[in-house]
């Protein structure tokens, strides 16, 4: 709470006074009522495949009612005359792979901070302090390098920043991978592997966010940042999601044969989490892919 209110009082005194638009657009209502259930019925299938069951009527139930709420949304969003979130949008490259970008990189993130634990806790025997400290190499990192790859931005321009940093993570990932296969792994080694995928992701974070709102017209930075906060949510939720059914299936496939982190032989939970680490450097790879093709905006947040 205390970091809350600073932050409200910092906004209050530091962020310009915008002026209201001359022509005010309607509330869609009707738009909110099919996303805001849509997404939920998303996340709640996402969270709960791995505890319920892929297969499960409940999954398939949460599943079925986002894809037919979410698909009423977009029907209505492109016929409506004032949208919740104008679908133009999308049809900008620099905003929609940015956005699949910040995705896939929000995955990678809470991913490792669902899978690390487990590592060095019942693999290298750390205690949950200990866990916890060598876990914040990753935001260290990333709140070191945020700030100056946003400076840098304004200079180089976002493609190579962004291109690098996935880039970067990608190998950070990569040599997490080689580390873990082996229960004598150096906790130091592995924790600086975490350090530099943060390094990769700070470069990566400010540089994006700068390219998604300066494809945006001036009038469209509210919804282009709310459906920013909206993707980096998905795919804080697909992260975890996705990791836990992955280590999951793994551990049932190994030779442990059981799903608990809990009764896992550590050299079989390692494995599971290699797995997972592997599939996160394909994520990093391909956020990469969507840096390096997509058009930087010529002028950020000038559009008319």
């Amino acid at each position: 709470m205390p970091v809350g209110l600073a932050g409200a009082a910092i906004s209050w005194c530091v962020l310009p006074v915008t002026q209201l638009p001359e022509r005010r657009g309607r509330f869609d209502g009707f738009g909110a009522v099919l996303l805001v259930p849509g997404l939920g019925a998303l996340m709640l299938a996402v969270n709960q495949a791995g505890t319920w069951g892929i297969g499960s009527p409940a999954i398939l139930a949460s599943g079925g009612a986002a894809l037919l709420l979410l698909g009423l949304f977009v029907w209505h969003e492109a016929r409506t005359a004032d949208p919740l979130v104008s679908l133009a949008l999308f049809k900008r490259p620099a905003f929609g792979l940015g956005n699949v970008a910040s995705l896939l990189a929000n995955a990678i993130l809470f991913a490792l901070f669902f899978l690390m634990p487990f590592a060095y806790q019942r693999v290298f025997h750390q205690d949950v302090l200990a866990a916890g400290l060598y876990l914040t190499a990753i935001p260290i990192a990333l709140a070191v390098l945020a700030p100056l790859s946003g400076a840098l931005s304004d200079r180089m321009g976002y493609r190579a920043l962004c291109t690098a940093g996935m880039l970067v993570a990608a190998a950070g990932l990569v040599l997490l991978h080689t580390l873990l296969a082996s229960t004598d792994a150096s906790v130091v080694m592995i924790t600086l592997a975490l350090a530099l995928i943060g390094v990769g992701q700070g470069l990566f974070f400010a540089p994006n966010n700068n390219a998604i709102m300066g494809s945006a017209a001036a009038a469209e930075t509210g919804e282009a940042g709310g459906v920013m906060n909206v993707t980096r949510n998905i795919g804080t939720s697909l992260g975890i999601a996705v990791a836990a059914a992955l280590l999951s299936w793994q551990l049932r496939a190994g030779g442990a044969a059981v799903a608990s982190t809990h009764l896992a032989p550590p050299a079989e939970l390692l494995s599971a989490i290699r797995l997972v680490v592997a599939v996160l450097a394909a994520c990093a790879l391909v956020a990469a892919l969507a840096s390096l093709v997509r058009p930087s905006p010529a002028e950020p947040n000038t559009r008319k």
